[in-house]
């Protein structure tokens, strides 16, 4: 070993700090100097990075499981491009913290913008007494933070053999199982939301409800019935918040993969330019919905969403079975009590006479 590599030692030390949790356990063989002992020149001792040459000259590898610390990011990514874990863009995550226990909340209706009708500000004769204001009132909800937790077991045998691929698997498939999780349970807080405050708007004619027969906009017919545009449904969201008078505007779309395929199959190109013309900035793909039925809402107004604990990974060595064990947990509240914010488009005819 010439001098330059010793040199660069206390550098190569520093990032294998870095890297692996255990460096403690190695770090004990160099020398305070930072020059190696005769027992890192021996040709089983593992290099900072974890790969060594075993008495039979084979090449093993004992560190292919330093990614796991990072799994609360892992389970956050996941999956963007597909399914998607989107669910933490809809709510609002201001940073409070749930304490424990119940927490109480209220759900904010298009009519709480305004006072009780009646009970408003009224002209006051000379003398008399200023009219009595009144506004409403909610019964308030109680919600209990949930809890998600789970092991994963990593054997000494799994290491000694290099069983890679099945480690990777089992801790991907545990990421991708956390993060469907928690979309499936944020959007079920949405649909107990949509039925408890009937937020419901029935398609017709001109809306999405022939859509899937209609051409794309390049060949457009004469007739309108013929040929029905999503546009349409679209003015009439933004024309039925509007005349709500809750100040809220939808700028976000939840939908199904059929529809969303067919949208871009009419508007083709200029589908951006017609979503962006309803204020439409975000669309978000749930295989939750069935085909015919979306959701306009305003992003972050739904409701929020808060932590008790965030979901972390945590280490622990169980030397009997030799196994390293990873436990993940995470304590979180989805709350959606914002119903004057969201509205649910359905292919079908209102179902009242």
């Amino acid at each position: 070993m010439n001098m330059d590599t010793l040199t660069h030692l206390p550098d190569v030390i520093t990032l294998a700090a870095m890297a692996r949790g255990d460096w403690g356990e190695f770090h004990r063989r160099i020398a305070a100097s930072g020059a190696p002992t005769n027992e890192q020149l021996a040709p089983t001792y593992p290099n900072p990075f974890g790969a060594y040459v075993n008495a039979d000259g084979q090449i093993v590898v004992d560190d292919y499981t330093a990614d796991i610390t990072r799994m609360p990011e892992i389970v956050r990514a996941f999956a963007r491009s597909n399914e998607g874990y989107w669910i933490e863009d809809v709510y609002d995550t201001p940073g409070w913290s749930v304490t424990g226990g119940a927490v109480s909340y209220t759900i904010t209706s298009a009519d709480d913008h305004f006072l009780t009708p009646g009970k408003e500000p009224a002209p006051r004769a000379p003398g008399a007494e200023a009219p009595l204001l009144a506004g409403t009132k909610r019964r308030p909800i109680l919600k209990a933070p949930e809890n998600l937790s789970g092991r994963v077991e990593v054997t000494d045998e799994a290491r000694r053999s290099n069983n890679i691929i099945e480690v990777r698997r089992t801790f991907l498939q545990t990421a991708n199982t956390f993060a469907r999780i928690m979309q499936e349970i944020g959007e079920e807080t949405l649909d107990l939301l949509i039925d408890a405050e009937d937020r419901h708007l029935w398609g017709g004619t001109g809306t999405f409800t022939s859509w899937d027969e209609a051409e794309p906009i390049s060949m457009l017919s004469a007739d309108p019935v013929a040929n029905p545009r999503p546009s349409s449904e679209f003015a009439r969201v933004r024309r039925t918040f509007m005349e709500e008078r809750g100040g809220v505007t939808p700028n976000s779309l939840m939908w199904s993969p059929e529809d969303a395929e067919h949208f871009d199959r009419v508007y083709e190109e200029r589908g951006d330019a017609v979503l962006a013309r309803y204020g439409i900035t975000n669309t978000y793909t749930s295989l939750r919905l069935d085909p015919g039925t979306r959701r306009y809402f305003a992003k972050g107004q739904v409701g929020v969403l808060g932590w008790e604990k965030p979901m972390d990974t945590e280490e622990v060595r169980e030397g009997i079975r030799k196994t390293d064990v990873y436990v993940l947990d995470g304590s979180f509240l989805f709350i959606a009590n914002g119903a004057d914010a969201i509205l649910e488009v359905q292919d079908t005819t209102d179902p009242t006479p």
